[in-house]
């Protein structure tokens, strides 16, 4: 729809081609050959007819071929003087609308198509499917939850009073139980300027206080393909 448009468009804002009008000449050309024939002929029967030699019916009948041929003679000349002289401002505005028009309808559809296709904004793993199939969610509702591997890391809740063997970017071993106790390096990459809550609380009151905790993360130096989620780490040095 939007070639055939824009086709119109482009016939209409620079004219017909030469062979197209060299046909709608050669169209003229044989019209008027007909007429001059037609003419000639119902001359000829004017004549027998104010003699009496022929009927008023095939009179008549002559008179509709006389007019056929002058009227296709008249319409053929039209398309071909209107060929040559081009396309009306008028006619140049309306293509240029039917264009736009189609092409805006071209892209809507087009949009609409692109809205059809979901793609995740990052490569990953599927963790959590929060949509079934046929259900239907508003628009910015998330449908799957995606864990990227390569933004895997360990939260640990360390009490404050081991927090000094905890150093940015400093690199400890660890092992993983759900994994056969592999051993894994991890990197120390935030720790909270913040405490958090109390995990320690003394029986005694006297000379003793609570101990609070601090976040910290510890990233994998390496790929760990098969580590998921919720799964325990042991760490020392």
């Amino acid at each position: 729809m939007v070639k055939a448009a824009r086709s119109l468009f482009d016939k209409a804002e620079f004219g017909a081609r030469t062979e197209e009008i060299n046909a709608l000449q050669n169209q003229y050309q044989m019209a008027k050959s007909q007429f001059d024939f037609a003419e000639k002929t119902y001359k000829r029967y004017q004549a027998l007819y104010a003699d009496s030699i022929i009927s008023k019916q095939e009179m008549d009948e002559l008179q509709f071929k006389f007019d056929a041929a002058k009227e296709q003679m008249n319409a053929a000349k039209s398309v071909w003087e209107m060929a040559e002289k081009g396309a009306r401002k008028e006619d140049i505005s309306a293509a240029s609308g039917n264009y736009e028009r189609a092409n805006a309808a071209f892209n809507e559809v087009e949009a609409f198509y692109d809205e059809l296709q979901i793609v995740a904004p990052t490569s990953g793993i599927v963790s959590n499917q929060i949509a079934e199939e046929g259900e239907v969610m508003a628009a910015g509702y998330p449908i799957v939850t995606i864990q990227i591997p390569e933004k895997i890391y360990a939260i640990f809740n360390v009490r404050e009073d081991n927090l000094a063997d905890f150093k940015m970017d400093q690199i400890y071993k660890a092992k993983v139980p759900g994994l056969s106790n592999e051993e894994v390096a991890f990197k120390v990459t935030y720790i909270a300027p913040m405490a958090d809550f109390a995990t320690w609380v003394p029986v005694k009151a006297k000379g003793e206080y609570e101990l609070k905790t601090f976040e910290i993360y510890l990233k994998p130096q390496d790929r760990i393909g098969e580590l998921r989620p919720g799964m325990s780490i042991h760490i020392y040095k």
